[in-house]
């Protein structure tokens, strides 16, 4: 379900916009949204869930209400079904196997073997999109 299509797309429509990247504070989830981070162009946050804090937490679903972006980016914290935040659009960058599949944009290396990690998922989507934007000039 490698969704690079709609994850430009999701791209491509917030790049100059607020975004939240919430990956998760491994090496996969923090490359994965480094990569992210410098293509986008409008104000941009991380935020990550402190240790022992689920993403999926009402504590943590709170922050991100409270940080009101435009468009929301979790990178690498498994797949599952619903919206995390309702009213904020959500692209979903993982390669687990999914506990559901999530409102919004989903891009998943699963079940393709072997699996690309986030990190590379993330990677790909930017320099599409990149060769996308240069085949416009």
């Amino acid at each position: 379900m490698i969704n690079l299509t709609g994850g430009i797309e999701f791209l491509q429509k917030y790049l100059e916009l607020s975004v939240v990247i919430a990956p998760h504070a491994d090496v996969d989830g923090l490359a994965g949204a480094a990569l992210i981070w410098r293509h986008l162009r409008g104000p941009r946050r991380l935020l990550c869930p402190p240790k022992g804090v689920s993403l999926y937490s009402e504590e943590f679903r709170a922050e991100l209400r409270q940080a009101a972006p435009d468009a929301l980016i979790v990178i690498d914290h498994g797949s599952r079904a619903g919206e995390l935040v309702p009213d904020i659009p959500c692209m979903t960058i993982d390669h687990h196997v999914p506990a559901g599949i999530p409102h919004g944009v989903y891009v998943s290396s699963h079940p393709s073997v072997p699996g690309e990690s986030s990190a590379h998922l993330c990677h790909r989507l930017p320099g599409k999109l990149m060769s996308k934007a240069g085949s416009r000039r």
